[in-house]
């Protein structure tokens, strides 16, 4: 495909192939779900604030 326009032939681009446009979005999608399941996951096991972390009982 070539620009009607120019008398040099230039292409014009086709624009970004879908299949890079659905990486790009799954990539993203997985990107929030990674961060979410840190964030949601990153009190579990942890004593916060750190003063009362030596109240743990141990036993």
């Amino acid at each position: 495909m070539h620009d009607i326009y120019d008398d040099r032939g230039v292409p014009v681009s086709s624009g970004i192939p879908p299949l890079v446009v659905g990486a790009a979005i799954l990539g993203a999608v997985i990107i929030v779900t990674m961060l979410t399941l840190v964030f949601t996951s990153s009190a579990f096991g942890h004593a916060w604030p750190a003063s009362t972390s030596t109240q743990i009982k141990l036993s």
